[in-house]
């Protein structure tokens, strides 16, 4: 995400959680309704008198602007961090082949998960005449 989307999403963001409309952010921060509307569409990029003006409106630093249209960086977990482990192990050259391999795999493990129960008898009870 380039900083400009970063920052036309942290705005709506921070706008969106205090329940304010636009109208209302561009009175705050002695802005027109238009030039906030086109900020957050990323059409235009404010001045840095703009940023003060939008960070002071929100009573934030102006990297928070931007740090709330970031997406959220994932936690590690243990299966994360063995993946990584094992993906670091790959031999040179075969990188792609790695990473085509668990793209199928994820697409396997993923129609398995959504599918609905069968509503048959299991194998085990079928092959056991029960």
């Amino acid at each position: 995400m380039d900083a400009q989307h970063a920052l036309a999403g942290g705005i709506a963001e921070l706008r969106k959680k205090r329940g304010w409309t636009q109208a209302l952010l561009a009175e705050r921060a002695g802005l027109s309704l238009q030039f906030v509307a086109a900020i957050e569409q990323a059409a235009k990029a404010p001045s840095l008198d703009s940023l003060d003006a939008l960070a002071s409106a929100f009573g934030v630093t102006t990297s928070a602007l931007f740090a709330a249209g970031e997406a959220p960086t994932p936690k590690a977990t243990p299966a994360s961090k063995e993946l990584l482990r094992v993906a670091a192990a790959v031999p040179k050259g075969h990188e792609q082949h790695a990473i085509d391999l668990l793209q199928v795999l994820s697409r396997a493990v993923s129609s398995v998960a959504t599918r609905p129960a069968s509503r048959s008898a299991s194998p085990r009870s079928a092959r056991s005449g029960r």
